[in-house]
């Protein structure tokens, strides 16, 4: 789960370009799915066994390479977990982006110039936050999950994910600002 933001006129253009490509890829990717689960070996001609198993993978490399090709522009995701980048800075999408929208969950350019400024005025903690209060459940409490990150990841490269997200953030903002277009937010 997480924020799916929006630029609809650049991502129904990508989408109308690329999604025929994605359930393509992904109605082979079912079907070798149920070739595997049948247990059944196939041969060539030649009667050298299809590696099912490396089919699939790279089907569903297929699947995923198009379908970041239709999420590549006009899209950014922010997860709703030790990722969140918005909460991170210090906001919220519920208390925060959602009131910034209107009924049919757009935002439109006066509060997009609205939201870049409190982007801008919200910079990334420095690192040692992210050992000291970052990794505290929402009681306060050792966060299991973000103690693991830090662990496998180390704290650098976890300020280095925050720092290019908003930067990714507000590029994505300033796009739609730029365009002239609404932020479609679905929070």
């Amino acid at each position: 789960m997480g924020a799916d933001l929006y630029i609809m006129k650049l991502h129904k253009q990508l989408k109308k370009e690329w999604g025929p490509w994605v359930n393509k890829a992904v109605v082979i990717r079912q079907a070798l799915d149920a070739i595997k689960q049948s247990g059944r070996g196939f041969t060539f001609n030649d009667g050298t066994p299809i590696k099912i198993d490396e089919i699939a993978n790279t089907t569903q490399e297929i699947v995923e390479f198009f379908d970041g090709k239709q999420y590549a522009e006009g899209y950014f995701r922010d997860s709703y977990n030790e990722g969140l980048i918005l909460g991170v800075l210090g906001g919220s999408y519920w208390r925060d982006v959602s009131k910034m929208c209107d009924k049919k969950g757009d935002m439109k350019l006066r509060q997009i110039k609205t939201f870049i400024n409190w982007l801008e005025a919200h910079k990334v903690p420095e690192v040692e936050w992210f050992n000291t209060e970052w990794i505290k459940d929402t009681e306060g409490k050792p966060d299991g999950g973000k103690i693991k990150w830090i662990a496998e990841a180390g704290v650098d490269k976890i300020q280095a994910y925050f720092v290019d997200g908003r930067k990714e953030m507000l590029a994505f903002f300033n796009k739609a600002l730029e365009l002239k277009q609404p932020v479609h937010c679905s929070v």
